[in-house]
């Protein structure tokens, strides 16, 4: 017997009434809540209702386990209700990682979005130009360019990001701009390791 099925219904009755009333609250049949009703009653050793033609009249048992079985129901929809809240309504702390100019760039006016949306959740952002290690530091959420190296994590792209190799008029002035990437290999260049771990540029055409 499930004992909160057979809790609902003796509540149900006592508060309908009768059985007939009870069995059409709880949208089954009669003989249902008449089975319901005597199961539970044999496994308490008790009789909780004093049956009449027309009404129910809660026994000194009766009474006292019904007090009990409105606080356990009480007790579970607060439960649910308290869980359903809190998938619901985001809560808690966030803490979100990426590199320094990404972060700020990109990663900072989300982030602001976000708080403003769900004001019961702390977000901090670490902007740092080095791979964090999201277990060790606490990290919920790491925004990084690139391939993901640790497989016990797990990775989802949001975006692509386009690189462009650049150089200043004066630069280009003295030193010639360069045609191939072949030609790349003889100027003076400024790799950004926070963008990747390679030492090497990648050219594809288009």
């Amino acid at each position: 017997m499930d004992k909160f099925v057979a809790m609902t219904t003796f509540v149900r009755i006592v508060e309908k009434g009768s059985l007939t009333a009870a069995a059409n609250a709880l949208n089954t049949s009669l003989p249902t809540v008449v089975r319901i009703l005597a199961m539970l009653e044999r496994q308490l050793g008790v009789s909780l209702l004093n049956r009449t033609t027309r009404r129910v009249h809660l026994t000194d048992e009766g009474a006292r386990y019904l007090d009990r079985c409105r606080a356990i129901l009480s007790d579970v929809q607060d439960a649910e209700a308290e869980l359903s809240f809190s998938q619901a309504e985001p809560q808690g702390r966030l803490t979100v990682t990426a590199s320094v100019l990404f972060g700020r760039r990109y990663i900072a006016p989300i982030v602001s979005e976000f708080i403003r949306r769900n004001q019961n959740v702390n977000v901090e952002m670490l902007f740092v130009d080095r791979v964090v290690n999201m277990v060790e530091e606490g990290t919920d959420v790491a925004v990084r360019i690139g391939h993901l190296k640790d497989s016990s994590l797990v990775a989802i792209q949001v975006g692509q990001v386009r690189r462009v190799v650049c150089a200043s008029p004066q630069y280009l002035r003295r030193h010639g701009v360069p045609r191939t990437p072949e030609e790349v290999r003889a100027h003076r260049c400024i790799r950004h390791i926070g963008l990747s771990p390679r030492n090497e540029w990648s050219f594809r055409v288009g």
